[in-house]
């Protein structure tokens, strides 16, 4: 039905809080950065989980992946 699995990013995410906790205090690094941007993909589902499923396609290609290829 043309709907594909991508995973959950949540698991992802639970990494990078462990390695946010292991930097010095008061330093910021590449898991906040990360981790930020994570927020970011979950504020665009938030938005696309009310739309139809053709308007949810177009909002992640137009939101989520420039976020996810600075993510790579």
């Amino acid at each position: 039905n043309g709907i594909m699995h991508a995973g959950c990013w949540a698991h992802a995410r639970r990494k990078f809080i462990e390695a946010q906790k292991v930097q010095p205090k008061g330093k910021t690094g590449k898991a906040d950065w990360v981790i930020n941007q994570m927020g970011k993909l979950y504020a665009v589902e938030k938005q696309a989980k009310a739309l139809d499923p053709d308007a949810r396609h177009a909002l992640r290609e137009q939101k989520s992946q420039p976020l996810i290829a600075q993510l790579r």
